[in-house]
Protein backbone atom coordinates (compact mmCIF):
# COMPACT_ATOMS: atom_id res chain seq x y z
CA UNK A 1 0.00 0.00 0.00
CA UNK A 2 1.52 3.66 -1.02
CA UNK A 3 3.27 4.95 2.28
CA UNK A 4 5.07 1.68 3.51
CA UNK A 5 8.79 0.52 3.12
CA UNK A 6 10.95 -2.48 2.55
CA UNK A 7 13.63 -3.47 4.63
CA UNK A 8 16.76 -4.05 2.98
CA UNK A 9 19.45 -6.27 4.50
CA UNK A 10 22.69 -7.11 3.32
CA UNK A 11 25.45 -9.68 4.08
CA UNK A 12 29.26 -9.63 3.38
CA UNK A 13 31.32 -12.20 2.59
CA UNK A 14 32.34 -12.43 6.18
CA UNK A 15 29.04 -12.61 7.72
CA UNK A 16 28.66 -8.78 8.45
CA UNK A 17 24.96 -7.38 7.97
CA UNK A 18 23.74 -4.45 7.46
CA UNK A 19 20.25 -3.47 7.30
CA UNK A 20 18.07 -0.70 6.40
CA UNK A 21 14.62 0.95 5.58
CA UNK A 22 13.92 2.30 2.54
CA UNK A 23 9.91 3.69 1.21
CA UNK A 24 8.43 2.32 -1.53
CA UNK A 25 8.23 4.85 -4.10
CA UNK A 26 5.33 3.40 -6.09
CA UNK A 27 1.59 2.60 -6.15
CA UNK A 28 -0.27 -0.39 -5.93
CA UNK A 29 -0.07 -2.31 -8.92
CA UNK A 30 3.09 -0.87 -9.96
CA UNK A 31 6.66 -2.87 -9.77
CA UNK A 32 8.23 -1.92 -5.95
CA UNK A 33 10.68 0.21 -6.20
CA UNK A 34 12.77 2.27 -3.69
CA UNK A 35 14.91 5.22 -4.02
CA UNK A 36 17.91 5.54 -2.18
CA UNK A 37 19.39 8.89 -1.29
CA UNK A 38 23.92 8.07 -1.69
CA UNK A 39 25.40 8.71 1.93
CA UNK A 40 29.12 8.62 0.91
CA UNK A 41 30.20 7.19 4.22
CA UNK A 42 27.13 4.86 5.03
CA UNK A 43 27.32 1.13 4.83
CA UNK A 44 24.41 0.23 2.26
CA UNK A 45 23.34 3.12 -0.24
CA UNK A 46 26.95 3.32 -1.71
CA UNK A 47 26.50 -0.62 -2.38
CA UNK A 48 22.95 -0.12 -3.11
CA UNK A 49 23.63 2.82 -6.10
CA UNK A 50 26.96 2.14 -6.87
CA UNK A 51 27.73 -1.79 -6.96
CA UNK A 52 24.20 -3.61 -7.25
CA UNK A 53 23.80 -5.35 -10.39
CA UNK A 54 21.06 -6.76 -11.88
CA UNK A 55 20.47 -10.24 -10.96
CA UNK A 56 22.33 -9.85 -7.34
CA UNK A 57 20.52 -11.21 -4.96
CA UNK A 58 18.72 -8.88 -1.75
CA UNK A 59 16.95 -9.76 1.62
CA UNK A 60 14.07 -7.82 1.76
CA UNK A 61 11.57 -7.96 4.13
CA UNK A 62 7.91 -6.27 3.93
CA UNK A 63 6.19 -4.24 2.88
CA UNK A 64 6.13 -3.09 6.43
CA UNK A 65 4.19 -0.18 8.23
CA UNK A 66 0.70 1.79 8.47
CA UNK A 67 1.69 5.02 9.34
CA UNK A 68 1.72 6.68 6.17
CA UNK A 69 -0.50 4.85 3.85
CA UNK A 70 -3.57 6.56 2.24
CA UNK A 71 -6.15 5.00 0.10
CA UNK A 72 -8.87 6.63 -1.61
CA UNK A 73 -11.54 5.31 0.30
CA UNK A 74 -10.20 7.22 2.56
CA UNK A 75 -11.28 10.64 1.11
CA UNK A 76 -9.87 13.97 1.45
CA UNK A 77 -8.96 16.94 1.42
CA UNK A 78 -5.24 15.55 1.86
CA UNK A 79 -2.22 17.75 2.65
CA UNK A 80 1.23 16.27 2.07
CA UNK A 81 4.38 17.70 3.74
CA UNK A 82 7.87 16.74 3.25
CA UNK A 83 11.34 17.44 3.37
CA UNK A 84 14.01 15.84 1.48
CA UNK A 85 14.26 12.20 0.74
CA UNK A 86 10.65 12.17 2.85
CA UNK A 87 9.13 12.77 -0.36
CA UNK A 88 9.03 8.97 -1.22
CA UNK A 89 6.39 7.58 0.27
CA UNK A 90 4.72 10.60 -0.50
CA UNK A 91 5.19 10.06 -4.32
CA UNK A 92 3.65 6.89 -3.78
CA UNK A 93 0.54 8.08 -1.84
CA UNK A 94 0.64 10.35 -5.03
CA UNK A 95 1.06 8.06 -7.43
CA UNK A 96 -1.41 6.20 -6.01
CA UNK A 97 -4.34 9.01 -5.89
CA UNK A 98 -3.52 9.53 -9.80
CA UNK A 99 -3.87 6.06 -10.71
CA UNK A 100 -6.88 5.10 -8.88
CA UNK A 101 -8.83 8.11 -10.52
CA UNK A 102 -9.29 10.05 -7.19
CA UNK A 103 -11.12 13.60 -7.55
CA UNK A 104 -9.54 14.56 -3.82
CA UNK A 105 -7.69 17.44 -4.13
CA UNK A 106 -4.23 16.88 -2.85
CA UNK A 107 -1.72 19.99 -1.73
CA UNK A 108 1.97 18.93 -1.40
CA UNK A 109 4.41 20.98 0.23
CA UNK A 110 7.57 19.89 -0.62
CA UNK A 111 10.76 22.08 1.45
CA UNK A 112 14.31 21.40 -0.28
CA UNK A 113 17.80 23.22 -0.17
CA UNK A 114 17.53 24.14 -3.51
CA UNK A 115 15.17 23.43 -6.85
CA UNK A 116 17.90 21.40 -7.93
CA UNK A 117 17.62 19.00 -5.26
CA UNK A 118 14.27 18.06 -5.62
CA UNK A 119 13.63 14.66 -5.80
CA UNK A 120 11.46 13.21 -8.40
CA UNK A 121 11.16 17.02 -9.64
CA UNK A 122 10.12 16.09 -13.60
CA UNK A 123 7.56 14.10 -12.01
CA UNK A 124 6.02 16.55 -9.41
CA UNK A 125 6.05 19.62 -12.04
CA UNK A 126 4.22 17.07 -14.05
CA UNK A 127 1.06 16.82 -11.74
CA UNK A 128 -2.40 17.90 -13.15
CA UNK A 129 -4.69 15.42 -11.57
CA UNK A 130 -6.29 17.97 -8.84
CA UNK A 131 -2.48 17.95 -6.92
CA UNK A 132 -1.28 21.18 -6.34
CA UNK A 133 2.59 21.08 -5.65
CA UNK A 134 4.71 24.11 -3.66
CA UNK A 135 8.00 24.19 -3.03
CA UNK A 136 9.90 25.72 -0.23
CA UNK A 137 13.85 26.03 -0.36
CA UNK A 138 16.17 26.72 2.39
CA UNK A 139 19.01 27.41 0.58
CA UNK A 140 17.94 30.02 -2.02
CA UNK A 141 14.98 30.93 -4.08
CA UNK A 142 13.91 29.96 -7.40
CA UNK A 143 14.50 32.64 -10.10
CA UNK A 144 10.94 33.10 -11.43
CA UNK A 145 9.82 34.45 -7.87
CA UNK A 146 11.77 37.12 -6.89
CA UNK A 147 10.94 38.66 -2.96
CA UNK A 148 9.48 41.97 -2.81
CA UNK A 149 11.09 44.63 -1.87
CA UNK A 150 11.31 45.37 2.02
CA UNK A 151 8.17 47.06 3.16
CA UNK A 152 6.23 46.42 0.04
CA UNK A 153 2.79 44.74 0.66
CA UNK A 154 2.65 41.43 -0.16
CA UNK A 155 0.25 40.50 -3.29
CA UNK A 156 -3.44 39.66 -2.55
CA UNK A 157 -3.89 36.10 -1.07
CA UNK A 158 -0.25 35.49 0.04
CA UNK A 159 1.73 36.04 2.84
CA UNK A 160 5.60 36.04 3.25
CA UNK A 161 7.98 35.46 6.06
CA UNK A 162 11.24 37.31 7.26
Amino acid sequence: MAGQHLDVRLTAEDGCTAERSYSIATADGEPVAITVERLDDGEVSPYLTGELRPGDQLELRGPIGRWFVWDTSDGGPLLLVAGGSGIVPLRAILRHHQRGGSDVPVRLLYSSRTLADVIYRGELDQHGDGAQVSYTLTRGQPPCSPRPPAGSPAPSGTSTAA
